[in-house]
């Protein structure tokens, strides 16, 4: 049970981090626009890694991330914006926040099968990679390009970015629920594939091929 209280602690930290994460979004955007600017103005990230590490340039920094301007986006107003990649993305953030803690719990509760559950990470993982990248993503670069263009208002790409955030943190702390249900799933997949044939070799192999098919998509998907 103490293994079980310190992985959902994780993922409450998890949670948190998020969650500070979307407080300080508009704090982040105006950080990324101002290292941007000074990409182009020093030719290089390096260069203006450089550039920065000169104590009297710290100031620029900060006064960048505190000059924060708002978004003017409500909860709830998508405002034309597709709400199925921002459902995904929560989908997709409560497995990839619980998936792997989810297989080391179960790991250390069946040490028999422990090199299955182990294997049965990267399966589970390889759902939300495949989600962010198919899904999330692409659309919300989308948003961004059509904006750009200016095929659509410029608001939704603060709407996106908003809710994007948002669902990340309701994501990781959804985590923490999905925890046990989780840990149920993969035991009974690591002990039903443990079982089969030769037994434990013969799962392995099955989550091996497995991995491989899900790798290939994943890495496709680009």
């Amino acid at each position: 049970q103490l293994l079980a209280y310190q992985i959902q602690a994780i993922i409450l930290a998890t949670s948190i981090g998020a969650l500070l994460s979307f407080i300080g979004l508009k704090n982040f955007i105006s950080l990324y626009s101002f290292t941007v600017e000074k990409i182009e103005e020093f030719g290089s990230l390096a260069g203006c890694i450089k550039a920065h590490l000169n104590p009297r340039r710290w100031k620029s920094l900060l006064t960048a991330f505190l000059d924060s301007s708002p978004l003017g986006v409500r909860f709830g107003q998508l405002k034309g914006v597709s709400a199925d990649f921002l459902l995904i993305n929560v989908f997709a953030n409560a497995i990839w926040c619980a998936g792997a803690l989810c297989a080391v719990f179960v790991s250390a509760q069946y040490p028999q099968y422990a090199t299955t559950a182990l294997l049965l990470s990267g399966l589970v993982n390889a759902f939300p990679a495949i989600a962010f990248s198919v899904w999330v993503d692409p659309k919300a670069a989308l948003i961004t390009d059509r904006a750009l263009k200016g095929e659509r208002p410029v608001e939704q790409v603060n709407i996106a970015a908003y809710h994007l955030a948002l669902g990340n943190f309701v994501g990781c702390l959804f985590g923490v629920f999905a925890f046990g249900p989780g840990c149920s799933l993969i035991a009974i997949a690591a002990k039903g594939l443990g079982q089969q044939g030769q037994g434990l070799s013969d799962g392995i192999w099955v989550v091996v091929a497995i991995n491989a098919l899900v790798t290939l998509l994943a890495s496709t998907t680009y």
